[in-house]
């Protein structure tokens, strides 16, 4: 598979077909960018948990989620949940963060983009411009670049643009 994902990337057409079924192209994970020391320091990310088929598993999964949102409950001032969805017909997106409550805390729109980097921008400004200290994703994609620490330039920028005490939690 990862040659062929290789050999698709090479052509234009074959990068606008791993694009539609949502594969990033060797070339797309070049243009990341590598965290500062000074800004992975300043954040740590919980373990991604093991799959879980929501069909088969439906029992564990909604387990999770009510451990989860218990834990935000104790912390509910400290708290962001982040996503980030596509404008229909279109390749904007748009990227929320919002309290446990569901008040809206910041959003933003990406013109030209695809759903991981989305999600990216979503953490790294829910960090930049909330002063909240956990941040709650559905984004494995995010959360492994995180966990890199090498994310798309434009959650680079709003990290290295922003300045905050403290540790931030990303789960």
């Amino acid at each position: 598979q990862v040659a062929q994902v290789a050999r698709l990337a090479s052509t234009e057409a074959g990068r606008q077909l791993l694009a539609h079924i949502g594969i990033r192209s060797p070339i797309a994970r070049q243009r990341e960018c590598a965290l500062p020391i000074k800004v992975r320091e300043m954040y740590t990310v919980s373990q991604i948990p093991r799959n879980m088929h929501p069909q088969y598993n439906c029992g564990r999964c909604k387990a999770r989620a009510r451990a989860l949102l218990q834990t935000a409950a104790t912390i509910e001032d400290n708290v962001v949940f982040i996503d980030a969805a596509q404008y229909a017909a279109s390749n904007h997106f748009v990227s929320a963060a919002t309290s446990l409550r569901g008040e809206l805390l910041t959003s933003l729109t990406l013109k030209n983009s695809d759903a991981d980097k989305a999600e990216q921008v979503a953490v790294a400004f829910a960090m930049a411009t909330t002063n909240r200290s956990t941040i709650y994703t559905d984004s494995r994609a995010a959360t492994r670049a995180f966990m890199k620490g090498s994310v798309c330039k434009e959650a680079a920028r709003a990290l290295s643009a922003a300045s905050w005490t403290g540790t931030k939690r990303i789960i």
